[in-house]
């Protein structure tokens, strides 16, 4: 059986490579050049922006949860972690039973000291005072004993609690 339709049959010549357009290499380097001169402008603009702005921004003096002056950075940052810290502390499990269930959330309050280096002293030294009691917790399910220079420290229920507490606190948690 023949095929219905040979390529021969198709008439007209057989396809060829689109026409070699000359230029399109000129017409490359003007977008490329547009798109950096643009890039350009829109920060120098942006830069005179923000100088204008920052020079008559008022002189207010915030103060963060505990009270202590903050500036606008220190206070951005402390809202910043102790968002963080509440997150954090509603998705861990409330019953673990190992330390695999402590560690992410552990290991995320220890990457948010390094993301709001800015927080307040009070507020940073909160949240490594927890990191540092969820440890002794997570060496407690293992048991991690002490030998050569690892020294874990005992977990104590009451130290946790402390810790969490003094941290909800300084960070407004327990407010309404």
């Amino acid at each position: 059986m023949e095929p219905i339709y040979r390529p021969a049959d198709l008439g007209g010549p057989p396809p060829s490579a689109p026409p070699n357009r000359p230029g399109r290499g000129g017409l490359i380097a003007v977008v490329a050049a547009t798109a950096l001169i643009s890039a350009g402008l829109g920060t120098a603009v942006g830069a005179i922006v923000i100088k204008s702005t920052s020079s008559n921004a008022a002189t207010v003096q915030p103060t963060n949860v505990a009270g202590a002056p903050a500036t606008g950075d220190t206070h951005a940052q402390d809202v910043g972690l102790c968002t963080r810290y509440a997150t954090i502390n509603s998705a861990m499990p409330r019953k673990d039973k190992n330390a695999a269930e402590l560690l992410p959330g552990v290991a995320a309050l220890e990457t948010s000291l390094q993301e709001f280096p800015g927080a307040s002293h009070e507020i940073r030294e909160a949240v490594a005072e927890l990191v540092s009691v969820y440890y002794a917790r997570m060496a407690g399910y293992a048991p991690v004993r002490a030998r050569g220079l690892a020294e874990p420290r005992p977990h104590r229920a009451a130290e946790e609690n402390a810790a969490s507490e003094r941290l909800w606190n300084i960070c407004g948690l327990d407010q309404e």
